[in-house]
């Protein structure tokens, strides 16, 4: 019983999966998500390599760690979002707050090794000039200039806007009840269809039935109506053959059986 339970239950769940766009799809999600963490390990890596140079093993599990957490991190909320308005699971408030300020935490952390670090970056690009004896920073990357903190900011804030979108991916694609309802709409179209299909089946097989029905009372009628004049032609013929012998005269008895053959030749 519980079996058949569960695999209810798993064909309803795979159902209001089908149920949905196709951008709301669980392997499309994956795919977006894995594309933006991608994007935040390629943004990431250039800030941890400066700081783990010397561990390179090291310094890609902790990028690759750190983008999975900033992009996972959200898509998880916004689902969660949803279970907790509806009482879903046991998820209670203290748990979403918990994951708001691991991801803003994270996030802040991200930031501020981005901004502590842009030195190194700058530096690390190849800005170094030489005119004659004198060595310098060229104006293009210093860390200061106006474009080098643009770029330190677009590159710091890129995880946080790349965790939004999959914040409003996990929210939008993760409310059990709006799934519930557009499956249901499906499936009453669905039996509605099949209502209708049904419905034009039964009409025709009246229309059959009342063809075929009709025919059969013609042909009941017609024999019921042959039968009757059967049974009344044996009855004249009964009823004159008795009055013929009533009557006992050889004139009137070859007239009686004159008219009954008359008769007989009409009803042929």
């Amino acid at each position: 019983m519980n079996k058949k339970i569960y695999d209810m239950e798993a064909i309803e769940k795979s159902a209001c999966n089908s149920a949905k766009p196709i951008w709301m799809r669980e392997s499309v999600i994956l795919g977006l998500t894995g594309g933006l963490t991608l994007l935040d390990g390629v943004t990431l890596y250039t800030v941890f390599d400066n700081l783990m140079y010397e561990d390179p093993f090291m310094c890609l599990v902790v990028t690759l760690g750190t983008a999975l957490a900033l992009n996972f991190t959200p898509l998880i909320g916004g689902r969660l979002v949803h279970e907790y308005r509806y009482g879903f699971k046991g998820v209670k408030k203290w748990l979403l707050f918990s994951i708001a300020f691991t991801f803003l935490l994270l996030f802040a952390a991200t930031f501020w090794l981005r901004w502590t670090t842009r030195e190194l970056m700058f530096e690390a690009g190849g800005g170094i000039t030489s005119v004659g004896s004198a060595i310098g920073v060229s104006a293009e990357t210093d860390s200061s200039s106006f474009k080098a903190i643009s770029l330190t900011v677009l590159l710091g804030i890129m995880p946080g806007i790349t965790s939004m979108i999959n914040l409003a991916l996990g929210y939008l694609s993760g409310d059990p009840v709006y799934l519930k309802i557009s499956y249901l709409k499906q499936e009453q179209i669905r039996l509605q269809s099949e209502i209708n299909n049904h419905m034009a089946a039964k009409n025709e097989l009246e229309r059959d039935w009342l063809t075929l029905l009709q025919d059969t009372d013609k042909e009941h009628l017609n024999a019921a109506l042959m039968e009757v004049h059967s049974f009344r032609d044996r009855i004249c013929h009964t009823a004159r053959y008795l009055l013929a012998e009533k009557i006992a005269n050889p004139e009137a008895i070859t007239e009686l059986l004159g008219s009954i053959a008359t008769d007989t030749e009409n009803v042929k």
